[in-house]
């Protein structure tokens, strides 16, 4: 999903919830907004590494090229990068995080709500299971060989 549309429907969720849940506070709304675009931020890092260039819009041209170029689904070849932000580790480091500081709490919702946008468009685009969820899955499949792989799945 392109990062206005997290934008956008970002907006509308930390509204609703705020609506909702006044507790929230604006504050808190607004860091949920925050993390719920700024986790693709992780995009940006695997092109700086990458290209070694810090230029934002380098970057949202060659992710753009990329999705021209190759489209959704992947193709033999073609490197598919970890994102650190959308992995359940991170997920789950928030949520430990979340226990002792509130502002982890917002931080976990924002990011689940974009994972969540994106299980939504990935699903639509017919491209879930291109994705790695989790590092430890990411080490298995480069561990074992593809057959062996799934004996452990």
């Amino acid at each position: 999903m392109l990062p206005k549309y997290h934008l956008l429907y970002g907006a509308i969720f930390a509204s609703v919830l705020l609506a909702v849940f006044p507790q929230i506070t604006l504050v808190g709304a607004i860091v949920i907004l925050a993390s719920t675009f700024f986790i693709d931020g992780d995009h940006y890092l695997v092109y700086v590494f990458r290209k070694r260039d810090i230029s934002l819009r380098n970057a949202l041209n060659y992710y753009m090229e990329i999705r021209r170029k190759y489209g959704l689904t992947h193709k033999k070849g073609v490197k598919m990068p970890l994102l650190y932000f959308h992995i359940g580790e991170a997920v789950i480091l928030a949520a430990i995080l979340s226990l002792r500081y509130e502002l982890f709490l917002w931080i976990l919702i924002g990011f689940l709500f974009h994972i969540f946008l994106d299980f939504i468009d990935m699903k639509r685009l017919g491209v879930l299971g291109q994705r790695d969820y989790f590092a430890l899955q990411r080490f298995m499949r480069k561990r074992f060989s593809k057959k062996d792989y799934y004996k452990y799945v």
